[in-house]
């Protein structure tokens, strides 16, 4: 035991080098001030250089990323977070969160007082923590032969002993990670080194902290607090922060009741929270209600709907996305979102093996290697389409994205707004635009009631489009990719196909009359490639409800005893 605190000493201590090292490089920097201007040739007014005490190196950093100028949100935390205090920030998607945390977080970090604690992120998802991970890297401001020993991303999809490897030989300041891998790193009965590392922990980042709770997280969250120094800074940052939300953070101790809370989405202006931050009542600058909170979307992305005919199930949402390629020509980057995983495999693939498109798709059932490689090159990209369920839809940020799509009314107002905020951000908050596609009419009741505050019109134009007939090269690709299937030429699209059939049915049965739904159901499957409706199991239609319904396609085994009709009806 001896032997591996001495280990564990020694690691820590390496960390501590490392920083020392980092912040006698900031001694090493000249002082000299540098003067930009923006494009109309005037000094800038509120750029990063203004931000109080920013150390030289991460100012000449952000001039070389080309970043001259803070978001609201990174203004009006900077000097709260580089005070040490508590931070709640809440700000539109796409505002720079991100750096509103890294930034102060690094600042501090090359103070003499504040050089050796750990800083731990935590993401509620893999990809979100890998792109913080790679911000970080990004940010490092000094040329150091190897970044990669300061920050290290733990995340579940990869090879744990590996990981941990990495971990004690590394010795990182800066921790990435989801909260269920690195719950199963702390509570490893062996694994004395991560509960001993994680007690230097000085600063906590909690990313998407609604997402964090609204994923169940919680359990996970405080299972890793009860490890952590009581003494340390809380930096929680999010685009939807209630007033459950905010109570329920201070309860569980993921932030001091007396912190500072910073709102860019209402008119209050940042707050210092004192004895109570949820008195409704008198603390009237403070409260944030249902009622009066402004909508989180965008006001400048343009939105809209369209409603797919019933034919046109398929196609339309193929002629669609190609429509909008055609539209944007060159700056067409066009994120679209599947509520399954085999809805975007299905159309993934029929626009690669059927009209010889190059897409990328992105979907929780990819390894994390893949969805890593594909989430790279689709933000590297200047054109191209993303098919994606919601792995996409929280904090990550791939840029220039042209279009948003939806495919059928979210789960939520909020899931709506976060898949929004993938455009229309940063540098390109003038050119996003918003299209949901409703694959039956009956859809728009939906919309108008959970969206009642949007202004999403019907788009007209795409309307007149889908009225018309199927262009010719797209219908005759599509029948004959449907042919081929119905023929067994392509068993993965079958098992895809009814996939699709079966996890809408499910969806949609809790939203609306069963009988439109199995109509548009079974009509789908036709659309898809399917000779008849999939078949369910008794069990399942059961489980739907649907298990008298005339028009599915029920397996009912049979059973002992059991009698025929002269139809052939069990009876």
């Amino acid at each position: 035991m001896y032997r591996l605190r001495m280990q564990h000493a020694c690691i820590f201590a390496q960390v501590q080098h490392n920083v020392r090292r980092r912040h006698a490089a900031v001694r090493c920097f000249t002082t000299t001030t540098t003067t930009r201007v923006d494009s109309s040739g005037d000094p800038l007014s509120s750029s990063f250089q203004q931000l109080t005490n920013l150390h030289k190196p991460l100012q000449e950093r952000l001039l070389q990323l080309g970043w001259y100028i803070p978001t609201e949100i990174q203004a009006k935390t900077w000097q709260a977070a580089t005070d040490g205090r508590d931070v709640l920030g809440r700000s539109r998607t796409g505002s720079g969160k991100t750096m509103a945390f890294l930034l102060p977080t690094l600042q501090r970090s090359m103070t003499i007082n504040n050089n050796a604690g750990i800083k731990l992120i935590l993401s509620p998802t893999r990809d979100l923590a890998q792109q913080i991970d790679e911000q970080i890297k990004i940010l490092y401001p000094l040329d150091e032969t190897n970044h990669s020993n300061h920050h290290i991303v733990i995340v579940g999809g990869v090879d744990k002993q590996r990981e941990l490897k990495r971990w004690q030989e590394t010795a990182p300041q800066f921790i990435t990670a989801t909260p269920g891998r690195l719950r199963d790193h702390v509570e490893n009965a062996d694994n004395t080194f991560v509960r001993e590392y994680v007690q230097h922990v000085d600063v906590l980042i909690l990313d998407e902290v609604d997402q964090l709770l609204e994923m169940g997280f919680q359990d996970d969250i405080d299972a890793i607090i009860q490890h952590l120094p009581q003494q340390r800074q809380n930096l929680l940052f999010s685009a939807t922060i209630t007033p459950n939300i905010q109570r329920e953070l201070v309860t569980r101790g993921w932030i001091h009741s007396n912190h500072f809370f910073v709102d860019c989405i209402s008119d209050a202006a940042a707050t210092e929270v004192q004895e109570d931050p949820f008195d409704m009542e008198h603390d009237a600058d403070n409260k944030l209600t249902t009622a009066t909170a402004p909508t989180l979307a965008h006001t400048h992305v343009s939105q809209s709907h369209v409603v797919l005919p019933p034919h046109r199930l398929v196609t339309g949402i193929a002629q669609i996305v190609l429509t909008l390629l055609q539209q944007e020509d060159k700056n067409a980057k066009i994120l679209v979102f599947f509520p399954t995983t085999s809805m975007v495999v299905y159309f993934t693939r029929l626009f690669q093996w059927a009209l010889g498109r190059h897409v990328w798709s992105m979907h929780g059932q990819k390894s994390q290697m893949a969805r890593n490689v594909t989430r790279q090159a689709f933000a590297a990209a200047s054109r191209g389409v993303l098919f994606t369920t919601d792995v996409s839809a929280r904090g990550m940020d791939y840029p220039s994205i042209s279009n948003v799509v939806q495919i059928g009314v979210p789960a939520s107002r909020d899931t709506y707004i976060h898949r929004l905020g993938r455009t229309g951000r940063g540098m390109d908050s003038l050119n996003g635009k918003g299209l949901l596609v409703l694959l039956m009419p009956q859809e728009e009741k939906i919309m108008n009631r959970e969206l009642q505050d949007m202004d999403i019109p019907l788009d007209k134009s795409l309307t007149r489009l889908l009225d018309r007939p199927v262009w010719l090269d797209l219908e005759m690709e599509l029948t004959q990719f449907a042919h081929d299937m119905k023929q067994g030429e392509l068993p993965e699209m079958v098992k895809e196909a009814e996939s699709v059939y079966k996890s809408l049915l499910s969806i949609y049965k809790l939203q609306l009359k069963e009988d439109i739904v199995v109509e548009t159901m079974n009509s789908l499957a036709a659309q898809m490639g399917l000779s008849e409706p999939p078949v369910l199991e008794e069990n399942q239609a059961a489980y739907l409800g649907l298990s008298k319904h005339p028009l599915l396609n029920i397996h009912r085994p049979w059973k002992l005893g059991q009698r025929f009709d002269v139809g052939g009806r069990r009876t």
